[in-house]
């Protein structure tokens, strides 16, 4: 027997995980053909687990990534806003309807928004959230979609983005090793990395652009530290104290986008230096 539980994250707010706790400890404590399955879109659900739970959850995690292209996200947005023909004794309405949609969805601000959001995050869940503003604006007297309001739901969806400060009060050391620990993981599909690849890709790059950086590997290694604690890096699964911290295998936090708007809004930062930073380093 396979008992499968959607959203299992939802369970770990009740008090002491009863459920998963029993659920869990059934199956090592008897001899039960059962097997638990839970499903969750919280990649940091194991830290959401009791102990008492986690000794008990067998370790065995599957990711699964949804690759679909913009295309097709815009075309999963445009069915959740369409409407079925028959759903109006009026058809004339539902077609009207479609077509001003259609429309909307082909505005270059629509168009930028949801690439934006694309680009931040392209599950379901936010999606519907970004357009339910839209959506509640509609009245008997307005029948159309605005630009507008999905700018709007926008900025009130991304408004929670406390990683854009952060990254504005970096050092220009660290905020470059930001930039190369993103590089390093969009360029190899997301695979994780330490301190040694981080400062490798430093080097190379002052090397290839001839920079003047006086910053040695000690001094290098204090900013790595810094990005670690502002949780901007973090270690892939929990700390192994038994390795050095710079061959820890790390993963970053920071979205590109969220790079880009943060450098955007970056004070006493030389024009050439960010021109460099997203001509060259963003784009890369």
């Amino acid at each position: 027997i396979f008992l499968i539980i959607d959203e299992f994250d939802l369970f770990l707010h009740h008090k002491n995980q009863i459920l998963l706790y029993n659920l869990l400890d059934l199956i090592q404590s008897f001899n039960i053909p059962l097997g638990i399955i839970g499903l969750t879109s919280r990649k940091d659900v194991l830290e959401l687990f009791e102990k008492r739970v986690k000794s008990r959850f067998s370790q065995r995690i599957v990711l699964l990534f949804f690759e679909y292209s913009f295309l097709e996200y815009k075309q999963i947005c445009k069915n959740y806003l369409s409407l079925p023909s028959d759903l109006l004794e009026n058809r004339d309405d539902v077609t009207t309807w479609n077509t001003n949609l259609d429309e909307f969805l082909s505005e270059p601000l629509v168009v930028e928004v949801l690439k934006k959001q694309f680009e931040i995050d392209s599950n379901y869940r936010s999606l519907q959230l970004l357009l339910l503003y839209p959506v509640s604006k509609l009245t008997s007297c307005r029948k159309k979609l605005e630009a507008k309001d999905l700018v709007f739901s926008f900025k009130l969806c991304n408004a929670s983005d406390s990683k854009c400060p952060i990254i504005q009060g970096l050092s220009t050391l660290e905020l470059i090793l930001v930039i190369l620990a993103g590089q390093l993981s969009n360029s190899s599909s997301w695979e994780p990395f330490n301190f040694e690849m981080i400062y490798q890709e430093f080097k190379n790059i002052c090397s290839k652009k001839n920079l003047n950086f006086t910053h040695d590997k000690a001094t290098a290694f204090k900013a790595f530290e810094n990005i670690c604690s502002l949780e901007l890096l973090i270690p892939v699964n929990g700390l192994n104290q038994k390795l050095r911290r710079e061959y820890q295998l790390m993963k970053t936090t920071v979205h590109p986008t969220q790079l880009r708007e943060a450098i955007n809004r970056y004070q006493n930062c030389p024009t050439h230096f960010k021109h460099w930073i997203i001509s060259d380093l963003l784009t890369t």
